[in-house]
């Protein structure tokens, strides 16, 4: 009976990880989406690339152990994501606003993996995989910030 908690709690980590690599893609792709800096592309290109092979990674991990992946973030990342179009619609995203916003998707899933390696649930396996994802998110490098000035969008407005 303890072996089939353990593997239940120990799912369920690994899918509230998944989670957490599809909330990131997921926040990446839409930056992509307002970026027009090549650098900054390529960056982000880099970014979602990373966190896909994330996921595919746990998901591996998760279909060795019979457990199908989930293919959703969570309901916070969509959120956030929500959050960052309502912003978009007012703002004009500079470079540094989108690197802004990239470092905050990044603190996200940092917390995120954080919260599931102290919860301590998992196997070695798993946890290796966890903290060796964190440090290739920590040494990847990011372009610098130039300048901190939002640009309001112009609203027209009919007379």
């Amino acid at each position: 009976m303890s072996n089939t908690i353990t593997y239940q709690v120990g799912a369920e980590s690994l899918q509230n990880a998944l989670k957490a690599c599809h909330d990131a893609e997921f926040g990446y792709e839409q930056l992509l989406q307002k970026s027009n800096n090549t650098a900054i592309k390529d960056f982000i290109k880099e970014r979602i690339s990373m966190f896909n092979q994330f996921s595919e990674d746990i998901s591996d991990l998760l279909m060795e152990i019979g457990v199908l992946p989930q293919e959703k973030g969570t309901v916070n990342g969509g959120l956030s994501r929500l959050w960052f179009d309502v912003k978009s619609s007012v703002l004009d995203y500079n470079t540094n606003m989108l690197l802004e916003e990239s470092k905050k998707i990044d603190q996200d899933h940092h917390y995120n993996y954080m919260q599931i390696v102290r919860s301590g649930s998992y196997s070695q396996i798993a946890y290796e995989m966890l903290m060796n994802q964190l440090s290739e998110i920590r040494t990847a490098k990011r372009p610098e910030l130039v300048s901190t000035h939002a640009v309001i969008k112009s609203v027209q407005v009919s007379a």
